[in-house]
């Protein structure tokens, strides 16, 4: 008997997925592959979410199976699962017909494969839908993946945390399974290796699990307009009752937003925010809430497209599927849409400074990090990396590149925000840019060879030129790499020359205060004076050192 569960909700995705799979790896037990009769057990799962399917028939047919194998899936929450067993053998056809709850026929597809004992790799069958039916694709193995909720729907700047359950053939769950994660279009909605969506942008996408070839899918819609839960009249200050609801990220929508999203599939725009027929919300129009100073903007929708006698309409949309009104009087939703969120701007990096083998734990500063889909420093992704907050994120460095400065980068789909040279990778130990002398020296000494003494040719006496080459624009995290502390100094030439006025050895000197003490003469500074350029004689301390 072939059992019915009729699909309530019909959301339309980019694409229904049906799979049978014979898979090695999702688990640390496989699957033998075979029963105790010989045949070959292959797990069958479909999201059959945005079609009218309610049963599967499965019939596998070869020419030494003398009475075709008949199997009967039905749907559950939006997937329809089961186990089939098929013996092994060549040119095994395995068909597939989707039914609705009337018994009609919705889809169908073939496909002749070669089934063997054991393991048995991923099989797809693209199913034909018929008239006004989504595509769906059908895949066999020892796996199933479903995917909890099936289809949903988020606002943009929401989050959504999607499970997995991965069955083996015998429709026993997988502990642990190896599952990727994936989303069919990252600008309006991403995944994170965990399951977790993130709204972006208003779209439809396809969120996708995957084990061993296997995959299971969710439809997540992500709107940009929301009706208050909420009862509201003109009387009223409607932002503030929109922000009171949802937040300071949502405004009142006006009539401009609401064309521009909804113009050419109107029902179905009025569908996605729940505006039923007849259904009415406040907005506002050409940014004015009202019409000659005391009559309310706003829209309702009509399927019969013809307003009632005496509807005074302003503008309509799709021939009058929605039209702008407005009256007094009225109690009704408030519609709300998503402010467009800014481009993440980044403010900081700590710590500034790590090897150029990568490995340091830092934290990222900045705003707008809510809804990041791509993190990296110096072009390479940051490793494990975790939004914290709207503010903060969390993560370890890849390895460098060339060492010095990198950039720091954060995307969303409002953009990137980028903060240039602010972490500073050090190459090797021993082979580092600058490094200042372990001993203390004046300028009565031969200082290029007080270099090379101590750390080799490959070294030089650093010039201020060498100094603000490197430092500028990160002038602490620079000081910090080479271990130049607040009020401590190094000495250096400029522009080649030991002395000022033929006597008064230049060096460099540190201040975090960005003020250096009264009388001191400052020839040169980076970064407001975090780092400074003087000169005298008598003095006792390292030499900044570059390497040639």
């Amino acid at each position: 008997m072939i059992r019915t569960n009729v699909l309530r909700r019909r959301l339309a995705p980019a694409a229904l997925g049906i799979v049978f799979i014979a898979a090695a790896g999702c688990q640390d037990r496989l699957p033998t592959g075979t029963t105790e009769s010989g045949d070959v057990p292959l797990r069958v799962t479909a999201s059959v979410v945005g079609t009218p399917i309610a049963t599967l028939v499965v019939t596998v047919t070869a020419s030494d199976i003398a009475t075709p194998l008949t199997f009967n899936l039905t749907v559950a929450n939006g997937v329809a699962s089961g186990t089939i067993k098929v013996p092994p053998g060549l040119a095994r056809t395995i068909a597939v017909t989707a039914f609705d709850d009337q018994g009609n026929v919705t889809h169908d597809g073939s496909v002749t494969i070669d089934v063997k004992p054991g393991q048995n790799p991923p099989v797809q069958i693209h199913l034909v839908p018929r008239s006004g039916q989504v595509p769906v694709t059908v895949t066999f193995g020892s796996y199933g993946v479903v995917v909890t909720p099936a289809s949903a729907t988020i606002a943009v700047g929401q989050q959504l945390q999607l499970t997995v359950a991965v069955t083996d053939a015998y429709g026993q769950a997988v502990s642990n399974p190896a599952v990727a994660w994936a989303t069919s279009q990252p600008t309006v909605a991403a995944v994170s290796a965990g399951g977790l969506v993130s709204g972006q942008a208003a779209g439809t996408v396809t969120i996708e699990a995957t084990c061993e070839g296997v995959p299971g899918h969710s439809t997540v819609a992500v709107m940009a307009f929301r009706l208050t839960s909420g009862l509201h009249s003109e009387t009223e200050d409607l932002g503030a009752a929109v922000v009171a609801e949802f937040g300071s990220g949502y405004r009142l929508a006006d009539w401009v937003d609401v064309v521009a999203a909804a113009a050419g599939h109107a029902a179905a725009w009025a569908d996605s925010i729940g505006l039923p027929d007849q259904g009415a919300a406040l907005v506002s129009s050409g940014g004015q809430r009202f019409y000659s100073g005391w009559r309310q903007f706003y829209i309702q929708r009509f399927n019969n497209r013809t307003p009632p006698s005496g509807f005074l309409v302003f503008d309509q949309i799709d021939g009058g599927v929605i039209v702008l009104g407005s009256w007094a009087g009225l109690q009704m939703p408030i519609l709300a849409v998503r402010i467009p969120a800014a481009a993440p701007k980044v403010t900081g990096i700590s710590p500034a400074i790590g090897p150029q083998s990568g490995g340091t734990s830092v934290t990222i500063t900045g705003t707008g990090f809510a809804v990041a889909t791509a993190v990296t420093v110096g072009g390479k992704a940051l490793i494990g990396w975790q939004v914290v907050s709207a503010t903060q994120i969390t993560g370890t460095t890849p390895t460098g590149g060339a060492p010095g400065s990198a950039d720091v980068v954060v995307t969303t789909a409002a953009g990137t925000g980028t903060c240039r040279g602010c972490f500073i990778y050090l190459v090797p130990s021993g082979s580092a840019q600058f490094r200042l002398t372990s001993g203390l020296h004046s300028e009565t000494e031969d200082l290029n060879a007080a270099v090379v003494a101590e750390l080799g040719p490959a070294y030089r006496l650093a010039d201020w030129n060498d100094v603000t080459a490197a430092a500028e624009g990160h002038a602490a995290a620079w000081a910090d790499s080479v271990g130049l502390t607040d009020q401590t100094s190094a000495l250096v030439s400029s522009g080649g020359q030991r002395f000022y006025a033929g006597w008064r050895q230049y060096f460099i000197q540190r201040f975090n205060s960005k003020t250096p003490p009264s009388g001191f003469l400052v020839f040169a500074q980076v970064d407001g004076g975090l780092i400074v350029l003087g000169s005298w004689v008598g003095l006792e301390m390292p030499i900044l050192a570059v390497r040639q």
